[in-house]
C-alpha cells in the first residue's frame, strides 16, 4: 500500500519513546524478534524514507512521518498505534518510561497529543503564522 504522497487529508506525526535504563530499547528488540510481521509493517519503504532516530547511549528512538494519510484501518497506522498501546501499556511496571504521541492534521485544531510518563518533556506542540505572498 502506499501511503505517502497519495491525494487527501494528511497528518504530520512524530512518536517518541526514552528511558533512563535499555527499556525501549529491549522493548523494541522483543517485538522485532516476536513480532517479524507486525513490525514489518512499521518499517516499510515509505516509513524509513521518512524519519526513524535511535541516539544511542540515551535509549531514545523517535519516529517521524509527513504528509501520511492517518486512518484506522490502515496497515502501518494500526500497527503504529499498537506499539504506542504496548509501551503504554508498560507505563505502570516502569517508572522511568516515557513517550509522547503527536499527530497534527491538516484542519485548524485537529491535534492528537497522548504521553506516557513526562513525555511532555520529549516535545510540544507549537503554531505558527504562514503569509502566502
Amino acid at each position: 500500500m502506499v501511503w505517502l504522497n497519495a491525494l487527501g487529508y494528511r497528518s504530520e506525526v512524530t512518536i517518541a519513546f526514552r528511558s533512563t535504563d535499555h527499556t525501549v530499547s529491549e522493548e523494541w528488540a522483543k517485538l522485532l524478534i516476536k513480532q517479524p510481521e507486525f513490525m514489518k509493517k512499521i518499517l516499510t519503504d515509505d516509513w524509513i524514507k521518512s524519519e526513524i532516530q535511535h541516539k544511542p547511549g540515551s535509549d531514545l528512538w523517535v519516529f517521524k512521518v509527513e504528509e501520511v494519510k492517518w486512518y484506522e484501518g490502515y496497515d502501518q497506522v494500526d500497527a503504529m498505534e499498537s506499539l504506542w498501546t504496548h509501551f503504554a501499556d508498560l507505563e505502570d511496571a516502569h517508572s522511568n518510561l516515557m513517550g509522547l504521541f503527536i499527530r497534527i492534521g491538516e484542519e485548524t485544531g485537529d491535534v492528537d497529543e497522548r504521553q506516557i510518563g513526562d513525555g511532555h518533556e520529549l516535545g510540544y506542540v507549537t503554531s505558527h503564522i504562514e503569509l502566502n505572498f
